[in-house]
């Protein structure tokens, strides 16, 4: 299998900084590609969750870089390629949590991470952004860990869960077979407030027409025109 894949992220209109961190990355070698995609979002009800966001999407490009060196796409067994994915995850927290402690400073992130290796995906997932898959119909691979609660009066979204919250991770596993023609589309909150379900038939269709994945950066564009203001990230990968 082999994988094709873009990301982008933007500050949005009207936030001071971007506590998004987004990334793709892939190696090919014998028997096809293997790659990660993640997207954090740093808790904007905390200190500087830019620091955790990046902290997490710099830990999980370093993991996949050594994980690249020494693996063999075509014999790898895919229920230890998990587990390591597994105890990274909770590492990743790890690091978060020594900034946490060290620099007294409260911080968090949110974490979706999808990991492709022949035709197996596996997913990892904290907080409230999300992965999509897009197999002839949009279906969400993952659940908001966030509760809904009246303040001053208002209906707000309240987060649950996220890496840096406790010493030890809770997160959420999947894993299953791909199909040659999948498109996943994983985002912050940013991206998916004001995202419809035509606007992935057009862009999962331009895909798999074209195998032209470097639309983010238009699909950020139509939701500032929509009027979103909070930062937004998008990471697209196409499997074929």
């Amino acid at each position: 299998m082999l994988f094709y894949g873009a990301c982008a992220t933007d500050i949005g209109s009207s936030r001071k900084n971007n506590q998004d961190a987004i990334l793709f990355k892939k190696v090919s070698k014998r028997g096809g590609d293997f790659a990660l995609g993640v997207i954090c979002d740093g808790i904007g009800g905390l200190e500087h969750g830019e620091v955790a966001s990046q902290c997490v999407s710099n830990a999980a490009s370093q993991w996949f870089d050594n994980i690249a060196e020494w693996i063999d796409i075509e014999t790898m067994n895919t229920d230890i390629l998990f587990a390591h994915f597994k105890d990274a995850a909770e590492n990743w927290n790890c690091l978060v949590r020594n900034i946490i402690i060290s620099q007294n400073m409260n911080t968090g992130t949110t974490m979706s991470a999808l990991l492709l290796l022949r035709d197996h995906y596996f997913i990892i997932h904290v907080g409230d952004s999300r992965i999509y898959r897009y197999r002839d119909t949009l279906e969400r691979m993952t659940t908001d860990e966030s509760i809904a609660k009246i303040c001053n009066s208002r209906m707000k979204l309240f987060l649950l869960n996220y890496v840096g919250r406790d010493d030890s991770l809770s997160f959420s596993s999947e894993k299953g077979i791909l199909l040659r023609g999948d498109i996943f589309i994983y985002g912050s909150d940013g991206f998916y407030h004001m995202l419809t379900e035509c606007d992935m038939d057009s862009v999962c269709g331009q895909i798999a027409d074209t195998g032209n994945v470097d639309l983010c950066r238009t699909m950020i564009n139509t939701m500032i025109q929509r009027g979103e203001q909070d930062n937004i990230s998008v990471g697209m990968i196409y499997c074929t």
